[in-house]
């Protein structure tokens, strides 16, 4: 009876590639549009092909499926995978160009025991119920919705939603500043920038995000990755994409006139930048177009990391007009070390070890070196070579001899040149006549660009 009832009849499918085992040429694939629905698990399948040229599927592919499905029973419906069945992938296609929502007939259409629907037989927008948990809602295009009960994985218990743009907005604020989020793919504001888009290169995707605080705009977060376009206060009404840096991700926070900046992933010596400015003009909208103008800022801070591990670190007072910081640290992936402080540099082991061993170099005063437990290099004390020199330019003739076991005083010769190089800057002691040290340090990327 159960012959007369149930027929093995095939159907085309579609599914997602998510395991390839290259021994024995089998498929994992997520089904999930099929005459019975989305399967809450994976199938396995082998490609129509003669052996050795499956290499061209991977994972992460869609593809078309045949499968065998038992159809009839009272109901005269597919109802589960044909037992035993073999499933054989028959090729890719594009995902965008399928719609996976069943296309309805009339106004209201015939409910059953396995689904409800209510739909628009013109647009084919609607939303069906299935008796299995799942909801599926869609607009008749490309865009719909679609939870579906129970599952595994990351497939369980799920909620999914597929359109080109997708916008969530927080109501009752300004809307110059409002709270939103946009995530989706650009690829022309009209028909004419549709045509100029050529390759996938050309078509831009973002994900970016902008919060306010409180419903003032001065305090607010915004994230941006993928194309670099973040939303920024009077920017968030912006209708078109235009990739601004090679930043793959930016983080700002905004706490009043104080801002932070964390950008990632442009190919240069900023590979990672992260900079705290002073805001001295906001973003304010702009009367002639659509969008905002840009603000202004003045760097505090900023390290950068190139993408070669070149890494630079700089700190200022944020005065505008001025490119001058008061601190720079360089180092190369070479291994070359520069520090540069306007004032001082001190070197020590404490908080309260600078009177005892330190290093300072002040851009007045000069370097005091303090090493009150002995100064050595190489394990030596240190001699001042110019005393050295003397040394032995006289040493013939360096001491003067009195009677046996008396003093030897300095030799008149010797001690002549020896009183005037003590007297001499740097002769025989360190010059401390020098100049000051300007303590200027210069910073070519004072200003943020948004």
């Amino acid at each position: 009876m159960n012959d007369v009832l149930f027929t093995p009849v095939p159907a085309v499918c579609s599914g997602m590639i998510t395991s390839v085992s290259s021994k024995s040429n089998t498929f994992e694939v997520i089904i999930y549009n099929s005459p019975i629905g989305e399967m809450s698990g994976p199938i396995y399948a082998t490609q129509i092909i003669p052996p050795g040229t499956g290499g061209n599927l991977k994972k992460g592919d869609y593809v078309k499926v045949m499968m065998t499905f038992s159809f009839g029973g009272v109901e005269r419906r597919f109802q589960d995978v044909y037992p035993n069945s073999a499933n054989y992938i028959l090729g890719e296609f594009n995902e965008q160009t399928i719609i996976d929502v069943e296309k309805p007939e009339s106004q209201m259409s015939s409910n059953d025991d396995s689904r409800v629907r209510l739909t628009n037989k013109n647009s084919g927008a609607g939303i069906i119920a299935t008796s299995i948990g799942d909801i599926i809602m869609s607009t008749g295009s490309g865009v719909f919705s679609s939870g579906s009960a129970f599952g595994s994985g990351i497939y369980k218990n799920m909620w999914k939603t597929m359109a080109q743009n997708q916008h969530r907005v927080l109501s009752h604020n300004d809307p110059l500043y409002q709270s939103k989020e946009h995530f989706g793919l650009y690829d022309g504001a009209d028909i004419e920038e549709e045509s100029t888009n050529i390759t996938d290169d050309d078509y831009l995707i973002n994900f970016r995000r902008y919060v306010t605080q409180t419903k003032s705009p001065d305090k607010f977060t915004s994230l941006c990755e993928g194309a670099w376009l973040p939303f920024l206060g009077a920017n968030n009404d912006q209708e078109t994409v235009t990739k601004r840096k090679e930043v793959l991700l930016t983080r700002i926070v905004n706490y009043e006139d104080n801002r932070l900046t964390i950008e990632a992933g442009n190919p240069e010596d900023d590979f990672l930048n992260v900079r705290i400015d002073k805001v001295l003009v906001s973003e304010k909208k702009s009367p002639l177009s659509n969008s905002g103008t840009t603000g202004i800022f003045v760097n505090k801070f900023k390290m950068k990391v190139g993408i070669d591990g070149n890494i630079e670190i700089s700190s200022g007072n944020g005065l505008t007009g001025t490119p001058k910081k008061n601190f720079k640290m360089t180092v190369s992936s070479d291994g070359d070390l520069e520090i540069h402080a306007a004032k001082s540099i001190t070197i020590s082991h404490g908080d309260n070890d600078k009177s005892n061993n330190s290093i300072t170099m002040d851009s007045k005063k000069g370097v005091d070196i303090i090493a009150k437990n002995g100064l050595r290099v190489n394990g030596e004390p240190l001699v001042n070579k110019k005393f050295l020199d003397w040394l032995e330019k006289y040493q013939t003739q360096l001491c003067l001899v009195t009677s046996p076991g008396g003093p030897a005083p300095i030799h008149p010769v010797a001690l002549a040149e020896f009183i005037v190089r003590s007297k001499k800057p740097g002769e025989i002691m360190s010059d401390d006549k020098g100049l000051p040290a300007t303590g200027i340090i210069v910073d070519n990327d004072q200003f943020l660009s948004l």
